[in-house]
């Protein structure tokens, strides 16, 4: 009879076992997914900012270019 219950019991241990480690799974799941969105994230705003660098730096080089041709727009 000592055998049966240590038996059961420890298969109901790995009932349990198996429950949260696929709850774990689930939640290492969703972290990953969720890492990976901020990642994206974090890249396109990146990519935002640099175009936001480049158009500036376009326009501060076509004011210098009219400002050096004796043609000033700004009063």
């Amino acid at each position: 009879m000592q055998y049966k219950e240590v038996t059961e019991s420890t298969q109901q241990a790995f009932k349990s076992l198996e429950i949260q480690v696929g709850k774990l799974a689930k939640e290492v799941t969703k972290f990953v997914a969720r890492r990976e969105e901020n990642f994206v994230e974090v890249e396109a705003h990146e990519e935002s900012l640099e175009e936001e660098h480049d158009s500036k730096e376009k326009d501060e080089k076509k004011v210098r270019r009219t400002c050096n041709n004796g043609i000033s727009t700004h009063k």
